[in-house]
């Protein structure tokens, strides 16, 4: 049995570093993970070329079974988890830990997230986890929350295609169980000329959100670790029966 470990952020991050330290003692752990920053880049499978994995001939943390992709954080845990551990018992994907919190609309975007999501696409148990810092310290803290909460979430479990988001703030004051919160980016797109006089573009936004009681930018913005649940189900109930009436 094993524990998969994954980011968005690179195999060097230090967010994955505190997370191997914290976990290696509950079960092998394993690490794969890109070889370079893949930030915000969702949901992404590589098609159209060929993967690689190489696994390092230095340890990270105190463990030995490190590999590294060339492909997106999705990419890592169909890999890590089919031809990497191919045989062997996955128990839980921890994926982060994210610089930066993935609150809102966020997790539409974030490959921290997406990694998660794909491992409760494949039945295990899996988590996202991000805080609000670069800090080691910080990281270390929401490490030691993950080794703390991640044998009781094994031994409850969570519904089918059901994984946890987790969003830890600096200095936390408690635990909140949170619904996703509203977070979205005003659209900007700043044009630019290169040096050779050709127009060149810069995809920016301002941030929008709203703080609503028990969403889980209400908790981080009040001190407290949002743990939200989420499904892969993207189908808005609400509006099926309405949508029926008029249509069919």
């Amino acid at each position: 049995m094993a524990i998969l470990l994954t980011n968005d952020d690179g195999i060097y991050s230090e967010g994955l570093i505190a997370l191997v330290n914290a976990l290696r003692d509950l079960d092998e752990v394993v690490v794969v993970a890109p070889d370079s920053e893949r930030s915000s880049i969702g949901h992404a499978i590589t098609l159209r070329r060929p993967l690689r994995i190489n696994k390092l001939c230095i340890d990270i943390g105190g463990c030995k079974n490190v590999y590294t992709c060339d492909g997106t954080p999705v990419d890592c845990v169909i890999l890590g988890v089919s031809e990497v551990l191919k045989g062997k018992e996955v128990r839980a994907i921890i994926s982060g830990i994210n610089k930066g919190l993935n609150l809102g609309i966020d997790i539409v975007y974030s490959g921290t997230v997406a990694a998660a999501m794909e491992g409760a696409l494949l039945g295990i148990t899996s988590v996202a986890i991000s805080a609000d810092s670069t800090n080691l310290e910080v990281f270390k803290d929401a490490a030691s929350f993950v080794r703390s909460f991640l044998p009781k979430l094994l031994e409850k479990g969570l519904p089918q295609h059901t994984f946890l988001n987790i969003n830890f703030p600096k200095n936390p004051r408690g635990v909140r169980i949170t619904k996703q919160g509203y977070r979205v980016y005003s659209g900007r797109v700043l044009k630019y000329e290169d040096p050779w006089g050709e127009k060149c573009y810069w995809i920016s936004g301002d941030v929008i959100e709203r703080l609503e009681y028990d969403s889980d930018i209400w908790a981080v913005s009040n001190g407290y670790i949002s743990v939200t649940p989420l499904h892969v189900d993207l189908t808005n109930y609400e509006c099926l029966g309405s949508l029926r009436e008029w249509y069919l």
